[in-house]
């Protein structure tokens, strides 16, 4: 989504947030990219830094019948529930593959840490990679091929 008043942003400014939440929003954003490093490897087979090859095995994994069987698992009362937990790793991930292969993206960090976008404060645009996590954990985005979403947005 393109947003005019979004040209020309600085990260300090993304956010209306205070200082000191904006400090503990990308530490748990930060968190949840060391539990993927934690967690992943073992399930996905991926090693190394995360890069685009960790969004492949994540597709490639969570299919409409391991993800069927973790929402029935997960209770819907708690936050930390392994589905929760997974979206957030998720979306935590595309946003640093996306800043690696373009460094100008910004987080927009808000509250709860799961609504914070990438922004591109060169072109205005907004990328909510949290809702991105979420879609493809869902019927609605489970087979759009999130490398190749990753790889068309940043051509873009």
């Amino acid at each position: 989504m393109q947003i005019e008043k979004l040209v020309g942003i600085t990260e300090c400014v993304a956010s209306a947030l205070p200082a000191n939440t904006c400090e503990e929003v990308s530490h748990q954003i930060d968190r949840m990219l060391e539990a993927a490093r934690g967690d992943w490897p073992d399930y996905l087979g991926v090693a190394g830094e995360i890069d685009l090859s960790w969004v492949e095995a994540f597709d490639r994994y969570w299919n409409r019948k391991k993800i069927r069987d973790l929402i029935r698992g997960s209770d819907p009362e708690d936050f930390g529930n392994e589905y929760v937990i997974l979206c957030c790793e998720f979306g935590a991930v595309l946003g640093h593959v996306m800043r690696q292969f373009q460094p100008r993206l910004i987080w927009c960090l808000e509250w709860p840490y799961w609504e914070s976008s990438l922004v591109d404060p060169k072109k205005g645009i907004i990328i909510p990679v949290f809702h991105w996590s979420i879609k493809k954990m869902s019927r609605y985005g489970v087979d759009d091929g999130f490398a190749e979403k990753v790889q068309a947005c940043l051509r873009m």
